[in-house]
């Protein structure tokens, strides 16, 4: 395994582990699911890459990066969900269906067809997907998909009328979901600029900031049993080593 793989590993796996945690406390909440769902393409994401960095085939790393791809666009549709079932929205569910059907159209095309992965770039850490012509047309709907998710957020903390308790969810949600989006500046290189893509890091912190909350504030109704030095040991030990990680990469 080339030593670029172990960093999306390490979130593809701390993503798989918070997402089976959180269905696990009620795999009949929509709430639950929904975030699960989001883990998942998560996970799809970062392991697609983890798989073509150490590829040395290209068409076989090709595969993997359009398998990557299919999983990532399906991160905004699971946030809009998540969105949705939060703040129990009923009139927006037929929006977030028509968002999971209209990823349902792109992802199998982009598994195929050249207009959004037109193949690969090699870079020094190894292979990674091309832009096609119809990439920027994907990313159109893709953040708009997650505008949409935050805009819903961003009215219920407007309007309030909730407990202290659930203003704060709702801020931890909404700053967590924000840091998890910063993680798209991985479709950067997609266009043929040349800079290891640390997007990893992005969602490891968003699992972080909904870890804290979930122990803190019992975010989606999960109460663990933690002491507070647990949590900050805890987060302290992956923070300091995402900076370890990427300058042992870059030697």
């Amino acid at each position: 395994m080339s030593v670029y793989s172990i960093p999306p590993l390490a979130g593809a796996i701390f993503s798989t582990l918070i997402g089976l945690f959180v269905l696990s406390r009620n795999w009949r909440s929509q709430t639950h699911l929904s975030f699960f769902l989001f883990c998942l393409t998560v996970f799809v994401w970062l392991f697609g890459y983890t798989v073509v960095y150490s590829l040395v085939d290209q068409n076989l790393a090709v595969f993997f990066c359009r398998v990557a791809c299919a999983g990532a666009c399906f991160t905004a549709p699971a946030f809009y969900h998540f969105s949705v079932a939060f703040l129990r929205l009923q009139k927006d569910w037929k929006f977030v269906w028509l968002s999971y059907a209209t990823m349902g159209v792109i992802a199998p095309f982009s598994l195929v067809s050249p207009l959004f992965l037109s193949g690969a770039w090699q870079y020094y850490w190894g292979y990674y997907s091309k832009a096609g012509l119809l990439h920027p047309v994907y990313l159109v709907i893709f953040f708009g998909i997650f505008g949409r998710g935050f805009y819903v957020l961003y009215n219920a903390i407007r309007k309030g009328g909730y407990t202290p308790v659930r203003k704060l969810q709702l801020r931890y949600v909404f700053l967590a979901y924000v840091v998890a989006l910063i993680g798209a500046i991985d479709y950067i290189p997609k266009y043929g600029l040349e800079f290891y893509p640390f997007g990893f890091i992005f969602e490891i912190l968003f699992l972080i900031i909904v870890a804290y909350a979930i122990v803190r504030y019992r975010l989606m109704d999960i109460q663990v049993a933690i002491t507070r030095g647990a949590i900050f040991a805890g987060v302290y030990a992956l923070v300091l080593g995402i900076p370890f990680g990427l300058a042992f990469i870059g030697k």
